[in-house]
């Protein structure tokens, strides 16, 4: 079950948790995780449910497809330009 931090001094900031994480996913204290783990995992469809909502979320968000260019660019640099155009 996916949970975030939304750590109060980053909170509402550039860049925070919300940024980079669905709003269902982040929490503001530990007894809000506690929780959002309870209540998805409640029964074994909502727990189903919530694992296949995070998996499909991540692989379109951060999947090998997604982002291998930008890591390439990353870590090779003008390495990474000369071996493959642009689309």
């Amino acid at each position: 079950v996916p949970v975030a931090r939304d750590w109060p001094f980053f909170a509402g900031r550039p860049n925070g948790a919300h940024t980079l994480f669905p709003a269902d996913w982040l929490v503001s204290t530990p007894r809000e995780a506690a929780n959002r783990i309870l209540v998805v995992t409640a029964t074994e469809e909502a727990w189903r449910t919530a694992a296949k909502e995070a998996a499909d979320h991540a692989r379109s968000t951060w999947g090998l497809p997604v982002v291998a260019r930008a890591f390439d660019d990353l870590l090779l640099g003008e390495l990474a330009e000369a071996r493959a155009p642009r689309p």
